[in-house]
């Protein structure tokens, strides 16, 4: 009876996880077919004033998004499936070379997964799903740490370290590294968590006769922002869905919707 039982547990978290895999390819991949970043145009023969611009507006762009409800998954059973979208600010370019100003902003899709590591630690891991990618690249991981809960487990607060890593075009590679710390308050329906912290972001702007730097040859910069977010997210049974708004230099918006045991 026991084998029965877990047997039946087994078909049905199954049936949930196929039909959050539905979801996510009905919502995020059949209303836009087209591969994502066909082809984005980077501002040309940038000097070291508009590559750290460059850098302001889409470093940040590129850098990890807690983008849930960061309570702990419970141990090491627990875990989260997710999908989510995320706004890249092209038109802020113009700033930097008009020649760019053509180009709407984009976004790009994720898929993530987070895994217990002990009862308070979670390990997350992002990556850009390799159908819809072709110009651009990305990884990021996030370790997530709940310092305090109240009695009532209605307020928590929660630590977040991350890096991450992305390539455009081959032409300009960033490297984000951050920390974050979160407050989130859990209501009957909704959860809200807002959060402030640092961004370290470095860029490597390739040179030579296909790069973009003014002096030819490959440069790098790097800069410190501050951070600000605050995101709600709806639980509806074992998924959710999530938005969140990311304050740096400029605005950055972003949706998910995942599955969490």
């Amino acid at each position: 009876m026991k084998i029965f039982n877990s047997l039946q547990k087994i078909n049905k978290d199954k049936i949930k996880i196929y039909a959050f895999l539905f979801l996510f390819l009905l919502v995020f991949y059949t209303n836009n077919p087209d591969p994502l970043f066909a082809s984005p145009l980077l501002p040309q023969q940038m000097d070291h004033a508009k590559m750290r611009k460059v850098l302001r507006i889409l470093g940040p762009a590129t850098s990890s998004t807690p983008l849930s409800t960061p309570y702990p998954l419970g141990g090491w059973e627990g875990f989260e499936l997710g999908f989510s979208k995320h706004y890249l600010p092209w038109s802020y370019l113009t700033e930097v070379d008009q020649s760019v100003g053509d180009q709407k902003d984009l976004d790009y899709p994720l898929f993530s997964i987070g895994k217990g590591l002990f009862y308070n630690i979670d390990l997350f891991l992002s990556i850009i799903p390799i159908f819809k990618s072709e110009s651009m690249n990305y990884f990021s991981t996030q370790l997530r740490y709940q310092i305090w809960v109240s009695q009532n487990k209605v307020f928590y607060l929660s630590g977040i370290v991350n890096a991450g890593t992305s390539t455009i075009n081959n032409q300009l590679n960033m490297q984000n590294s951050g920390v974050d710390l979160l407050g989130t308050v859990t209501l009957d329906r909704v959860s809200i968590f807002v959060g402030i912290g640092r961004l370290l972001s470095t860029g490597r702007f390739i040179g030579g006769s296909n790069g973009i730097t003014e002096s030819q040859a490959t440069e790098t910069e790097s800069l410190t922002l501050a951070h600000q977010l605050v995101g709600i997210e709806w639980p509806i049974g074992s998924f959710f869905v999530a938005a969140e708004a990311d304050r740096y230099a400029i605005p950055y918006y972003s949706i998910k919707i995942g599955y969490r045991r």
